[in-house]
């Protein structure tokens, strides 16, 4: 059921620099390795320009990302941050036959489709953590990540390599 609904939002969406509204989930998904909390590599009051905030758990860059070879044959690698508001679980979904993501400071993550972000503690003075990490992709395109927290889900498009369509 989740892998047909993904299915349709990937079939019908087109790349936005804009979130999709956020929607009531059909069913919970909650399967993946998890963000390790330790050692955010900066905390911030909000998430800064270049960055949309998504159901108040996570912000990700909105903007174009440059998509550079990942050493591993013809994955590449586009690297950018990952805010994450302290207090909030969240779980980032990316289609798993095109692209992965790891983000994390401790060297005790993995490269995912679905990522778990648990309810990290707050670390520092601002309310948002920045995880160093980025999108393995097969090859440059518009990225679809959907983000589940608080009951409900949210789409964005991410650039990775190339611009989306308007």
């Amino acid at each position: 059921m989740v892998v047909l609904r993904l299915g349709m939002v990937l079939l019908l969406a087109a790349c936005s620099a804009s979130p999709v509204p956020a929607s009531s989930p059909s069913a919970t998904i909650s399967a993946g390795p998890r963000l390790d909390c330790a050692a955010p590599i900066e905390t911030l009051d909000v998430p800064p320009a270049g960055y949309v905030a998504l159901l108040d758990a996570v912000a990700l860059a909105s903007g174009a990302l440059q998509a550079n070879d990942a050493g591993e044959g013809k994955l590449l690698f586009a690297k950018t941050g990952l805010l994450v508001r302290s207090g909030r679980a969240a779980e980032l979904i990316v289609p798993a036959a095109r692209a992965e993501v790891e983000w994390g400071n401790t060297g005790h993550h993995g490269r995912t489709s679905h990522l778990i972000i648990p309810s990290c503690p707050k670390s520092g003075a601002g309310d948002w953590q920045v995880y160093p990490g980025g999108y393995y992709v097969t090859k440059p395109q518009c990225l679809p990540v959907e983000v589940h927290a608080g009951g409900r889900i949210a789409t964005v498009r991410v650039q990775v390599g190339t611009s989306c369509p308007a």
